[in-house]
């Protein structure tokens, strides 16, 4: 079986899919575009606020040319098109439909459908759709009468596992906080710092910044003025995350304005990697996992400094809540059970290993050596 799969360069989940279906078995292409960065963000941000659009256009067509290419060259299976933003044309799609009518054509959307224009072009092109947030659905299906499915996203064991390290960090945030859709996460974020200047608590806060730009600098200073000082300077790999969970005492989900019940890869990847999560209350988290024994959840910023105090000074229940939320997390929310259900939807059987025992020995590994399902 062959796939080709289609992704945006954010944080590298296309590189993820592309490497467990090979550990699988399966062999698979990748195909990225590079939307991160400073010259991707001169060409597709920048210039066309200039009115300059050649470059970004050039680019894009020159990515749907690539494209074309390895249809041409290869017999594909399915292509999974694993999107947070727009990279692929309907002409590309009807290209691939006429070429290539055997190979399913799969969208799997990793962010909420209104944020994107251009999804209403591509969507009757797919022959399946999986969206990772619930209520997308019946939008999607007043343009869209296929195959639609509700998928939530996942966590890739390969990067995300637990080590022992020392816990020197008490509260940890990994994200972005400016723009329209962020009013919320920088609310809880301006609040818990006050909390931690009051009692001198080690905040960290990792995410987009400007310190290579002056304007940018500024820009989040502004957005972030009340909790800037407890700013680290991002972008990080999947490795230095995993590296800053191990070493955070109580790690946060704050889902930003416009997410209803689509739960970020931050929900899976913290317990995934044997750490405790505190998160703000989503719709229908109680069916993900129990908000009581496998994550830590709040609902206002009261609830926030309650729960917060209540978990650092109670090291006893941070890992009992870790513990079980990673053995769920390791047992039914891996990158592998998402593939499954996909592979399952098109009649490709792919094996996952037996479960891990919640009795067994609560799993903690050195150096690299880790479990991958």
């Amino acid at each position: 079986m062959k796939f080709l799969v289609l992704s945006s360069d954010f944080y590298g989940y296309g590189s993820s899919i592309v490497n467990t279906l090979r550990r699988r078995g399966f062999d698979a292409n990748l195909l990225s575009m590079n939307r991160n960065g400073f010259i991707p963000y001169i060409r597709d941000k920048f210039l066309p606020r200039l009115e300059i659009f050649g470059p970004a256009k050039y680019s894009f067509e020159k990515f749907q040319s690539k494209i074309r290419q390895y249809i041409r060259d290869n017999r594909y299976d399915a292509i999974i098109a694993f999107l947070g933003d727009i990279i692929i044309t309907p002409d590309t799609l009807k290209f691939i439909k006429i070429h290539s009518p055997e190979t399913e054509r799969i969208l799997w959307l990793s962010d909420k459908f209104e944020r994107f224009k251009g999804y209403e072009d591509i969507l009757p092109y797919f022959s399946r759709i999986f969206t990772f947030e619930l209520r997308d659905i019946e939008i999607i299906k007043k343009i869209y009468n296929g195959y639609v499915k509700h998928m939530m996203l996942f966590f890739d064991n390969s990067h995300y596992y637990p080590f022992t390290s020392d816990k020197d960090i008490d509260f940890l945030f990994i994200g972005a906080w400016y723009g329209p859709y962020y009013k919320n996460r920088r609310e809880v974020l301006g609040y818990l710092s006050e909390i931690c200047d009051k009692d001198n608590f080690k905040l960290v806060i990792i995410g987009p910044n400007g310190w290579g730009n002056p304007m940018g600098y500024f820009r989040d200073l502004v957005y972030a003025r009340k909790f800037f000082k407890y700013v680290y300077p991002g972008r990080i790999s999947h490795k230095e995350i995993n590296t800053y969970y191990q070493r955070s005492k109580i790690i946060l989900n704050i889902p930003i304005d416009c997410q209803t019940d689509g739960y970020p890869m931050r929900l899976f990847e913290v317990p995934g990697s044997g750490n405790c999560l505190l998160t703000q209350y989503m719709p229908g988290l109680e069916n993900v996992y129990d908000c009581l024994n496998e994550i830590a959840i709040f609902h206002n910023l009261d609830q926030l400094k309650k729960e917060c105090l209540e978990l650092l000074f109670n090291e006893k229940k941070r890992t009992f809540i870790a513990k079980n939320g990673y053995y769920r997390s390791i047992n039914e929310h891996t990158l592998s059970h998402r593939l499954k259900i996909i592979l399952d939807s098109i009649g490709i059987f792919m094996n996952i290993e037996s479960k891990l025992n919640r009795k067994s020995i609560y799993p903690t590994f050195g150096g690299d050596r880790h479990i991958i399902t």
